[in-house]
């Protein structure tokens, strides 16, 4: 993690993308339905904005954000181990662009 040496690990950047898509989407899932508890403290706050803005991506709950955002990021720095300081930079602003703009107001061709 402490070298600069290099540049840019695209394919890296790429793994640690996919690798916290992935992990953030099975904690959504756990947290919809493990228990309705869980749900109701960490994760429903989060659905009260029906016409999310920008700005809404970073109004979470802690007990959501420990789920949502920690815990898949800290389970991608362990599964992919071998990128440098410019790639977890790259990784890093990639993925805090993505999640504002998944909360934003733009609508996208895709949905």
């Amino acid at each position: 993690y402490y070298s600069f040496s290099g540049g840019i690990q695209y394919t890296h950047v790429a793994l640690c993308l996919i690798c916290q898509d992935f992990v953030q989407f099975l904690m959504h899932q756990l947290e919809h339905v493990a228990h309705p508890k869980m749900y109701r403290i960490s994760h429903k706050p989060h659905h009260k904005f029906t016409n999310p803005k920008l700005f809404d991506a970073f109004d979470g709950s802690v007990p959501d954000t420990a789920i949502m955002i920690l815990t898949p990021l800290f389970i991608t720095a362990h599964v992919v181990r071998t990128c440098n300081v410019w790639t977890y930079m790259a990784f890093g602003s990639s993925y805090a662009n993505w999640l504002t703009l998944i909360h934003s107001e733009v609508t996208f061709p895709w949905e």
